[in-house]
């Protein structure tokens, strides 16, 4: 996204994670919590009373591509518990992510945004770790301070939603 932005294929973009491109004016607009979840009704490891390391790296991790946000996050939680999956299985979306896990698939580091639906209705719970969640940041990029009217429109949009869900 922000190589897009960077070439001017696009006039903003909303990124996750932490990236460092000096052409870029980047603006923190959002902070985002991550936690792991599993399947409410196929995984084991939400029936143990108290899940260490050892439970979570015989899971099957179920991850994002290189270059994601979420991937970045999930990278720094393995490297943050000393994790060594066993096996590891990666989509490119957060949806196909979801389904996968639903279907009993594995364990994955998800957006708790991500995840309100399938929280709210029980397909998906939390997996309670100590130190977890953790908390990414979003923000917004555009490559020049020269704004169109329905841009200035939308960043003000983006701000005010920002001040509205931290209330």
């Amino acid at each position: 996204m922000a190589d897009l932005v960077a070439s001017h294929q696009l006039d903003i973009g909303i990124v996750e994670g932490h990236f460092s491109n000096s052409q870029l004016i980047v603006e923190e607009l959002s902070e985002d919590s991550m936690v792991i979840v599993a399947s409410a009704e196929h995984s084991p490891i939400l029936r143990k009373a108290q899940v260490g390391i050892i439970d979570l790296e015989n899971e099957t991790w179920i991850v994002r591509e290189q270059g994601s946000g979420t991937r970045e996050a999930t990278e720094k939680l393995f490297q943050l518990f000393e994790i060594t999956p066993a096996k590891l299985m990666q989509f490119s979306s957060t949806q196909s992510i979801k389904v996968s896990l639903e279907a009993g698939l594995g364990i994955s580091l998800l957006s708790q945004w991500a995840i309100q639906k399938e929280f709210k209705n029980g397909d998906l719970k939390v997996i309670r770790i100590k130190g977890l969640p953790l908390s990414r940041q979003f923000s917004i990029v555009t490559k020049t301070s020269f704004q169109t009217k329905a841009l200035k429109v939308f960043i003000d949009l983006l701000r005010m939603n920002k001040i509205l869900t931290t209330l």
